[in-house]
């Protein structure tokens, strides 16, 4: 089950491009107004391991132009998060990591858009085109004009990119383009994505795990600094495993469900009883997908999951939430 409350809304109806003005120019949508809010400034998550919020935040799911649509707005927002998702599909954005980040940056005055890329399948790659052929970076102009009609928010609205995988590739092409095309972008964040150097004239931080695929992130982060803007890369650690670690899962996985969970892992040889990994890095997913297609455990795929994240293989995670919203906030 997930903890964020999903309000289903009908579909969003799909307008002509020509109808459709391009992002930067909608000014007749204003936000409402912004000395009436005053946001915390905290970039405090709690940690890497803290549970998610015990009040739920509202989710928006829908569709615009055929495309599956996910959406978080606080009121009057300061700045909004668009998301790319990588493997197959951006129902992704709703897993225990990048959700809990974007619940954290909601309450910074943050929202979040995403949608699904256009090419379908978990093999496929968003279009890093120029703009004027690239299909997904025209679509989410579209989208975003139209979520910006929908919610009152301002045509210069501080924008953030941000991705995982491939969805990182696209959120600095994103960015590149969007300059291009005068969108207010703030800054990118890159998780998992470092492969290649398509950033864009504005603040980038990349993250990677320490046992994720090989990218050369730091070189990146060196390339934007040379080029006159913030560039900043960081690796994820691996950590030890321990009950305490669960608690991301949410309430349901309590104290005692936690401790079996972690005695389970021990027993069958994933761990040591000091929550050291012992099985070879070459080894450590394919261990954990067979663990859990034996295992009886109650939710062993949201574990595996969180063991991927504990283990900082190829897998967004939260862990430097705080130093991302510290890095987007110094940006504005």
């Amino acid at each position: 089950m997930r903890w964020w409350v999903m309000v289903a809304l009908g579909s969003i109806a799909c307008a002509d491009a020509a109808d459709k003005s391009a992002v930067g120019d909608d000014d007749d949508d204003v936000v409402g107004d912004d000395d009436d809010v005053s946001w915390p400034d905290a970039c405090q998550s709690g940690g890497p391991d803290a549970p998610p919020p015990e009040e739920a935040s509202s989710l928006e799911i829908g569709e615009f132009e055929g495309f599956a649509t996910y959406t978080w707005l606080p009121e009057n927002p300061r700045g909004l998060f668009v998301f790319f998702h990588g493997g197959a599909d951006v129902s992704e954005v709703v897993q225990t990591e990048p959700g809990f980040f974007f619940d954290f940056m909601l309450a910074e005055g943050f929202g979040m858009v995403a949608t699904q890329r256009t090419a379908p399948g978990g093999e496929s790659n968003w279009s890093l085109d120029d703009f004027d052929r690239n299909d997904d970076a025209q679509r989410v102009g579209r989208l975003l004009d139209d979520v910006r009609a929908s919610h009152g928010l301002s045509a210069d609205l501080p924008i953030v990119t941000i991705g995982f995988s491939d969805g990182g590739m696209m959120a600095m092409r994103m960015a590149a383009l969007g300059v291009e095309e005068g969108w207010p972008i703030l800054a990118t964040l890159v998780h998992g994505g470092g492969f290649g150097n398509l950033a864009g004239p504005v603040p980038t931080m990349l993250l990677s795990g320490e046992n994720d695929l090989p990218n050369i992130s730091d070189r990146i982060a060196s390339e934007v600094e040379a080029d006159g803007h913030p560039g900043v890369a960081l690796e994820l650690p691996e950590r030890v495993v321990t009950p305490a670690q669960f608690e991301r899962l949410g309430s349901a996985w309590d104290l005692a469900r936690r401790e079996e969970l972690v005695a389970e892992l021990t027993t069958v040889g994933l761990i040591d009883e000091q929550g050291v990994r012992l099985v070879d890095t070459d080894v450590m997913e394919r261990s954990l997908a067979l663990w859990r297609g034996a295992t009886e455990l109650q939710g062993a795929a949201f574990a595996e999951s969180r063991m991927r994240v504990l283990w900082a293989t190829h897998r967004f995670n939260a862990y430097e939430a705080d130093a991302e919203c510290q890095f987007v906030l110094d940006a504005l």
